[in-house]
């Protein structure tokens, strides 16, 4: 933005500092030829918004100079700044517990991954952990290219070998620049298949 200053006095106007302040004073900058003005005088000062934080900006634009009456001037700046485009990975639920489980069966979970950005969403699937072996997961749709507001869903096994606590984590990694691999904590306990037991409520039969 341009603006102008311009000395409408009887005699020389002389500049003394051109200032920037407030709260959003780092979203402002300005440039200026000013200086000393004679009568009737003007000089360009050339204020720029770029803005650090979204939403509106606000600061304030002080010129001090020999004015006796307004020594020191004051203009209001402000400016919006709109969020980067960008994609943004959302996914439900947050963590899987599979419960207990028997042996060599299986036990399958969903998770939903949706794209809540404005840009295109790439996803990458894995699983990490000392349990990984335990789970295994498939993918229902194109998790690898999701456009806005887009949906996949993912589909996560738990087939425990050995008995016990099994843990691991479902990994997304994807383009998203705020959260660039989001984790899905999964758990759950293997146990074995029941097996009969017999035992006698006596010890001596008789036959009569």
């Amino acid at each position: 933005m341009l603006l102008a200053i311009a000395n409408t006095g009887s005699a020389q106007l002389d500049v003394g500092s051109i200032s920037i302040g407030g709260t959003n004073s780092a979203s402002f900058s300005q440039t200026n030829d000013c200086s000393s003005l004679a009568v009737f005088s003007i000089c360009n000062l050339t204020a720029t918004f770029s803005p650090t934080v979204e939403g509106v900006n606000v600061a304030t634009l002080t010129i001090t100079s020999n004015d006796p009456d307004t020594p020191s001037y004051e203009i209001s700046l402000s400016g919006s700044g709109l969020a980067i485009p960008k994609p943004t990975i959302s996914a439900s639920p947050s963590a899987i517990n599979f419960g207990s489980t028997l042996l060599d069966d299986t036990e399958s979970r969903t998770v939903t991954i949706e794209n809540i950005g404005s840009q295109p969403l790439a996803v990458t699937l894995s699983l990490s952990g000392v349990g990984a072996s335990s789970f295994f997961q498939m993918s229902d749709g194109n998790c690898s290219a999701m456009a806005a507001s887009a949906t996949c869903t993912v589909t996560v096994n738990f087939s425990p070998t050995v008995a016990g606590n099994h843990v691991a984590a479902l990994e997304l990694a994807s383009n998203d620049p705020d959260t660039p691999t989001l984790q899905i904590p999964l758990s759950g306990t293997g146990e074995e298949d029941p097996t009969p037991d017999i035992s006698s409520v006596a010890n001596n039969i008789g036959i009569w």
